[in-house]
């Protein structure tokens, strides 16, 4: 299991709580601008850590590891794939 950085966790929710704050909470309705800010903020944090990252059309906020992870493999095809790529990738792929 990867060490959490305690450090960077509490920056990271505050930078996400700095988006919709109103008083000592937050306020983001749903596809409100500033909803949208937030999810666009989770994406970028999601490449940063090296995800491809994309938003659906409801608004969740998807990070997978993707082909790129998996040496480049289409995960579509029939071919040996280690397991954690063909859980990851195979979900969000449209395979025939």
């Amino acid at each position: 299991m990867p060490a959490i950085d305690p450090q960077r966790l509490l920056a990271d929710l505050r930078a996400l709580r700095g988006i919709g704050a109103q008083g000592r909470g937050v306020v983001r309705p749903a596809f409100s601008a500033s909803d949208m800010e937030a999810r666009r903020w989770l994406k970028r944090r999601y490449e940063e850590a090296g995800l491809e990252a994309t938003i659906d059309g409801v608004g969740n906020v998807l990070g997978t590891q993707g082909a790129r992870r998996c040496g480049g493999i289409d995960p579509c095809r029939r071919e040996r794939l280690p397991l954690n790529c063909i859980l990851i990738t195979r979900r969000f792929h449209e395979c025939s």
